[in-house]
């Protein structure tokens, strides 16, 4: 599917780059995920698409953290927050791609021992994901923390979290 939608001219460069940077890295080629996705990147700044934009950047962050390089995808993660800081509301889109963007920065705290950030990041995704009524993002939110408190011992707490997600 991937090379024939490659192939049809009434693509958009940003959706054919951004499907196989999402594609090589769920099958782990995460070199060609990165140029796939930076390539994304430079089309969503070329149209001026802020929520494309923080997409690709949150996606580069998820293959850094793939990658174990949990310090480049929390710089990563902190950009795409830092361009919505000055807003108090958002777009579903908007605020999926933020929920999104808060759970990968969670656990890439999580990665690095940082349990007290990584339930604060998981919190505000959770949030955010109610807000907007996105029950995928939520349920995510909800199994990160139960992940992060089983971490931290407090297992009823971590059987709560994953009753919750389910």
């Amino acid at each position: 599917e991937l090379q024939l939608l490659t192939t049809m001219p009434a693509a958009s460069p940003f959706q054919v780059f951004y499907l196989w940077g999402q594609y090589y890295e769920a099958v782990g080629e995460y070199a060609q995920a990165q140029a796939a996705v930076e390539r994304a990147l430079a089309a969503s700044r070329q149209q001026a698409d802020l929520v494309d934009e923080a997409h690709c950047l949150s996606q580069l962050g998820l293959i850094a953290s793939r990658q174990s390089h949990y310090e480049q995808a929390s710089q990563i993660y902190l950009q795409v927050l830092a361009m919505f800081q000055s807003r108090k509301t958002f777009s579903d889109e908007e605020a999926r791609v933020l929920a999104q963007t808060l759970n990968g920065l969670g656990s890439a705290q999580r990665e690095q021992g940082n349990f007290d950030e990584a339930i604060a990041c998981y919190t505000q995704a959770l949030v955010l994901s109610q807000q907007s009524g996105d029950r995928r993002y939520e349920a995510e939110s909800y199994n990160h923390l139960g992940v992060t408190t089983y971490y931290q011992r407090r297992f009823s707490d971590a059987q709560q979290y994953h009753h919750q997600a389910l």
